[in-house]
């Protein structure tokens, strides 16, 4: 068994399987128990959270973006996996907050639903543009995805980059629209 943590980064580095599977291993039950009593989520989103930071020290290791770590591996791994629990809270909560106000927005639209024309040149606009700007607009407006989904869809590398290109596709959107109410008054 190796017990420095020195040799331990060093053994990931040269992606020893037995070391990294020795320190999941080691690790894992105390985190999943850990997980769902301290942070009350269910034992199957602990094994994920667990996995997914497991998977963040190992690449950070191999990466070479952590090379020494003052604590214990264990206490390492439950900070990563304190982060991740945080995201993974934050993005439920502002994915049921949207989808509150989506649905309530869709009642008082069922209840008093008027034809605007103007609602029909955005959605003509919307359907026209071209991709990913489409897609974009759509999964974020209309379907209450958030940034990183949108980026895991529409296979991004960053959710930066999927934010700068719905500001522009939002930005065309407008001129477009702004140009069609221009040239109807005309």
């Amino acid at each position: 068994m190796i017990k420095s943590n020195h040799n331990i980064i060093k053994a990931i580095q040269e992606n020893d399987k037995r070391v990294i599977q020795e320190l999941y291993y080691d690790n894992r039950d105390y985190f999943l128990n850990w997980a769902s009593k301290e942070h009350h989520i269910s034992f199957e989103d602990a094994k994920d959270l667990y996995q997914d930071a497991m998977v963040v020290l190992i690449q950070k290791i191999q990466d070479r973006k952590v090379e020494r770590i003052f604590v214990s591996f264990r206490a390492y791994i439950f900070g990563l996996g304190r982060q991740l629990i945080r995201n993974k809270i934050k993005e439920e909560f502002n994915r049921d907050k949207r989808e509150d106000v989506f649905s309530n927005r869709a009642v008082l639209l069922g209840e008093n639903y008027v034809v605007d024309d103007r609602i029909t040149v955005v959605v003509n606009h919307l359907d026209s543009l071209p991709d990913p700007c489409r897609s974009i607009l759509t999964q974020f407006y209309l379907r209450n995805f958030t940034y990183e989904e949108i980026a895991v869809s529409l296979q991004y590398k960053s959710v930066n980059s999927i934010k700068v290109q719905k500001y522009r596709c939002l930005k065309y959107l407008k001129e477009k629209v702004f140009n069609n109410k221009v040239r109807n008054i005309k």
